[in-house]
């Protein structure tokens, strides 16, 4: 019998490789970039070991988007239920992510809401991850006393205002777009972030 450890991974590459061809592709071409033979090529593998990983390509679509969701919904999760004593510091948490890509892959992002643009399923996809992502946030506006309707539109104000930088491809550099989040974080929740707060954060971009 074959070993199982064969399968994962040597001269038929592995799952991650192939999921992260198809993500490579999706992100530059868009989803009609993500085709079997173009994966084998830029892997310099065969085609037909691409089918020890996945049925067809529709279950390596369907793998990309299973990745995009956990990757991005999971950051904004934790980053919305990460220790804070403060609104303003629970905001900042949520910022980092989406300035640092560390965890939430803008371009990804980017990506699938396109793809959604032209596929009425993705775009399902799309409108149920950003439902779970405010859901989230305002989860963590109500923890530091926000009422239920005032922290639903601001969860929706907070999460969508990335969301339209990622839509825009709005260009700014890390130092300028750094130096709006005091203001930022003031407009979207209401309150002034404090100096050793706001230290804190920049801290981590250093």
């Amino acid at each position: 019998m074959e070993d199982v450890s064969e399968k994962q991974s040597g001269w038929r590459g592995s799952r991650e490789r192939w999921l992260q061809a198809a993500r490579t592709a999706l992100i530059r071409h868009g989803e009609s970039a993500v085709k079997i033979q173009l994966l084998a090529t830029g892997l310099g593998l065969s085609r037909t070991s691409f089918y020890w990983f996945f049925k067809d390509r529709a279950a390596l679509l369907e793998a990309l988007l299973d990745d995009w969701d956990q990757r991005n919904s999971e950051a904004v999760i934790k980053a919305s239920r990460a220790d804070a004593k403060s609104l303003t510091e629970a905001a900042l948490n949520l910022t980092r992510v989406f300035i640092s890509g560390e965890h939430f892959d803008t371009r990804l992002d980017f990506a699938v809401r396109g793809w959604g643009i032209r596929d009425e399923s993705v775009s399902d996809r799309v409108a149920q991850a950003d439902i779970v992502r405010t859901n989230a946030i305002a989860d963590m506006l109500r923890r530091h006393g926000q009422s239920g309707p005032e922290a639903e539109n601001r969860a929706r104000l907070i999460y969508f205002s990335e969301v339209g930088r990622v839509a825009t491809e709005l260009q700014e550099s890390r130092a300028v777009r750094l130096a709006r989040v005091p203001w930022q974080v003031e407009v979207l929740t209401g309150s002034i972030p404090s100096e050793d707060e706001m230290a804190a954060f920049y801290r981590e971009f250093e």
